[in-house]
Parts: C-alpha cells; sequence; structure tokens
C-alpha cells in the first residue's frame, strides 16, 4: 500500500453543523429531543476522493450515528474505525484510554504499520506519528488529522 495516497479523516473533517457557503443543502437534518439539527458536508471528503486517495475514517466515538450514513457509503466497508469498546471501558471504571486506541490498532493494522508500542500517553495523537513518520499526507485543508472527532 502506498501510504503516500492515504487520507485519514475524524469526523469533525467531514460534517459542519453548519452551511459553509450560501445556499449548502444539509446532507442530514433531524429533530432530537425537540430541537432540530442539520449536518453539512465539509467537501473535505469529497475532494479527497475526487483526487483517487485511499480514504479512512478513525473516530473516537463509540458509534456512527445516522448523520454519518451518507459518508460510511462513499468510504465504503471496512474504511471506518470507531472506538466501540470506550463507553463500556469508561463506564465500567476500566481503562478508556486503551479502547479510545483501539480503532487506531485496527486502522494501523489495516496499513501495515506496527502499533508503537509505549509511544502515546493520554490525549496524544496517533495520527500525528503516523503522519511524520510514514508519509501519510498532512496539512492541507482536507487532510487534517485530529484525534478527538
Amino acid at each position: 500500500m502506498d501510504l503516500t495516497k492515504v487520507a485519514v479523516f475524524g469526523t469533525r473533517h467531514i460534517l459542519a453543523e453548519a452551511p459553509l457557503y450560501a445556499g449548502q443543502e444539509p446532507v442530514y437534518d433531524e429533530w432530537f429531543r425537540g430541537e432540530h439539527f442539520s449536518w453539512y458536508s465539509t467537501g473535505k471528503l469529497e475532494e479527497a476522493l475526487a483526487q483517487g486517495l485511499d480514504v479512512y475514517v478513525v473516530s473516537i466515538r463509540p458509534v456512527f450515528g445516522r448523520q454519518d450514513q451518507w459518508w460510511l457509503k462513499l468510504v465504503g466497508d471496512g474504511r471506518a474505525y470507531n472506538a466501540r469498546r470506550s463507553l463500556a471501558a469508561a463506564m465500567a471504571g476500566g481503562d478508556a484510554m486503551e479502547a479510545v486506541y483501539e480503532p487506531w490498532k485496527l486502522f494501523f493494522g489495516r496499513l501495515g504499520v506496527p502499533w508503537p508500542e509505549n509511544t502515546f500517553t493520554d490525549f496524544d495523537d496517533p495520527a500525528i506519528w503516523l503522519a511524520s513518520r510514514h508519509g501519510v499526507r498532512d496539512g492541507s485543508m482536507f487532510r487534517g488529522h485530529t484525534y478527538w472527532c
């Protein structure tokens, strides 16, 4: 796999809670507990796909919501990782950080990059390590990496 052709997103790089340009239509609308929410595309995912990049999404969220279904279809099966065990670990008093790193470990495995044991401490961002040491695209509008997504 050519790691220079990989773009890694957090969900906040894909979705916005307000329109980014005049007349932009939401990709998803919902009512939740009496409040209306609209979700808008940032356009970053679409830009990466149009450029032929190998796109993945890594999120600390334990589940993806209905607002995520449109981009999950674009990204494709097996390319989105979330921290399924993080909520249960936190509620059980376990190591929530270990559970939060789980999607990153799965993603590193998918790329064939060994997980750098003893490299991260609480709140470190594995994407920064991956970008700086393994040539994963970083820095442009759509290539931002953020752990807390």
